[in-house]
């Protein structure tokens, strides 16, 4: 008899970055266009009825569907991103039955989302091909979990200098500090909810610089950084250990990869 298996493999990499090759991340172009659907006036923890509820076994179960925009290529790359949540934290992406609060995966112009939970139908846009990349997925997924930029934290100012006079008119509000809880966690450079220097540029200069060193790199869109999964997990109440401490500075900051791999084998049993 022949007994077909499939079998996922899956893989946690610590990729250490040269933070030189994130000035410009992938997926900038079109993040420019704007990334939140909705009034930033939302936060983590600001907003207790805009998060996804915990299932009683433990798991945050997010409804999802995909338009009609997306080819299977897409969809692949699209589940890869949703993967790394299943893995990483309680958090799971399931296909929509009858649920009326959903996720609806469209393609319009841009890269965008709401910021967390609306209670009905939301639009989770990612922009073919420019938003079809694993961390600007993982970025917009963050917000429909509730989480806004980095940069809009609280005690931003003590580690970025906002630029507005480089800033394109009307884009003004993606720089706002917000009164949030940063559920005692420290400002994350490295976090993929963090602009790039570059973000909204007018003319070409930084809208944001790190201080006291503007050296410092920000805007990676390469994965989530061991901060973000802590804030995913403590924001959702996951029982999801945190296994990555983190080891950051000037040159260097570490991103968590999570690859895997599905085959299918044929196994013929005598």
């Amino acid at each position: 008899n022949n007994i077909f298996v499939n079998l996922t493999l899956c893989t946690v990499l610590l990729d250490i970055l040269d933070c030189g090759d994130l000035n410009r991340s992938v997926g900038d172009q079109i993040i420019q266009f704007g990334d939140i659907a909705v009034s930033t006036s939302k936060n983590a923890r600001m907003c207790n009825k805009c998060y996804w509820d915990r299932s009683s076994d433990g798991k945050v179960y997010v409804p999802y569907i995909f338009s009609s925009d997306f080819s299977e290529k897409n969809r692949i790359k699209i589940h890869s991103a949703m993967m790394e949540y299943s893995i990483l934290t309680c958090i799971k992406f399931v296909h929509r039955t009858n649920e009326a609060a959903y996720i609806e995966l469209i393609s319009k112009s841009g890269c965008w989302s709401s910021v967390g939970r609306t209670g009905q139908k939301q639009g989770l846009s990612l922009q073919i091909p420019g938003c079809i990349h694993e961390g600007v997925i993982e970025h917009e997924l963050m917000h429909a979990l509730g989480l806004n930029h980095e940069q809009s934290r609280s005690d931003r100012d003590g580690y970025v200098r906002i630029l507005l006079e480089n800033i394109v008119p009307g884009n003004e509000h993606n720089f706002v500090k917000m009164k949030t809880n940063n559920m005692g966690t420290p400002y994350d450079y490295g976090s993929i909810m963090h602009y790039g220097k570059y973000s909204f540029s007018k003319g070409g200069g930084p809208t944001i610089e790190p201080k006291p060193d503007p050296r410092v790199n920000i805007g990676q869109r390469d994965g989530f950084s061991p901060l973000d999964v802590l804030k995913i997990n403590k924001l959702n109440g996951c029982r999801k250990c945190n296994l990555f401490s983190v080891n950051c500075n000037n040159s260097h900051l570490i991103v968590i990869k999570v690859k895997y791999l599905s085959l299918n084998l044929k196994i013929k049993i005598r």
